[in-house]
């Protein structure tokens, strides 16, 4: 009796395990605020992310559920079980994955700093941003911000709530340099609203980009990195990133 009963407990977790995969939904909590690789776009969740996420949910036979947050929360909802996954272009730190595990990298960007045109005469000149009392902005809980703490221990550092926030500090003058990921800048290079502002290409960090799971939830775990290791074999992450930032401007 105990090894019927033992088959068939085996038997029920494999049903419930093929459930799961399969036909459900995948709760995403999600900050769509970093064009463009996670935003909103006329009222829908766009970029690079999603549509990766789309493909792998699709493979999957997920259905997704995106539940926003503010940026510094995704992980908080990973970890509480409240979401399944974390998606805000989220780079891979040593600090994070205390808390969470993390899929292969979606791609791989750094933190590049951002400037008025009209300043590029005196700001632009390699060392500039450590000088003392200059004034750096940045978005808070981002690895931009972690950079300016760690490296930048001379200049004053402004925590943001997002980038749209600290674009307006920099045009104001509140701060000289605002540094975000290399999307942020590739988007300002593009974009005539940002005419008045000069990205300064030079990465300041090497950083990897990836979706957050649960530290107990390894199926979900493996089943995502099988597929986002296709999509990188095909060709196909490389293709949407493209889509999304058709111009990269490389500075040596």
């Amino acid at each position: 009796m105990r090894i019927i009963g033992l088959y068939v407990c085996i038997l029920t977790s494999c049903l419930l395990a093929t459930h799961t995969l399969a036909n459900s939904t995948l709760t995403v909590a999600v900050n769509a605020e970093y064009a463009p690789v996670i935003f909103t776009k006329d009222g829908k969740v766009a970029g690079i992310e999603h549509d990766i996420l789309e493909m792998v949910a699709e493979e999957l036979g997920y259905t997704l559920d995106y539940v926003s947050t503010e940026f510094d929360n995704v992980l908080s909802a990973v970890s509480n079980k409240t979401a399944d996954i974390g998606v805000a272009g989220l780079s891979m730190t040593a600090a994070r994955q205390q808390i969470v595990d993390f899929t292969n990298p979606i791609m791989a960007l750094g933190q590049m700093a951002i400037i008025r045109l009209d300043r590029a005469g005196e700001l632009s000149y390699p060392g500039t941003i450590k000088k003392p009392q200059t004034k750096v902005g940045v978005v808070k809980a981002t690895t931009g911000q972690a950079y300016a703490q760690a490296q930048l221990g001379m200049t004053e550092v402004f925590a943001f709530a997002n980038v749209e926030a600290g674009i307006v500090a920099l045009r104001a003058g509140e701060v000289d340099f605002f540094i975000h990921d290399a999307p942020t800048s590739w988007r300002i290079a593009q974009e005539s609203e940002f005419s008045n502002l000069l990205s300064l290409y030079h990465p300041l960090t090497e950083e990897r980009i990836a979706w957050a799971v649960a530290k107990d939830n390894a199926v979900l775990l493996e089943k995502v990195n099988e597929v986002i290791e296709k999509l990188h074999a095909a060709g196909t992450i490389r293709q949407v990133q493209s889509k999304w930032i058709p111009v990269r401007i490389v500075v040596n």
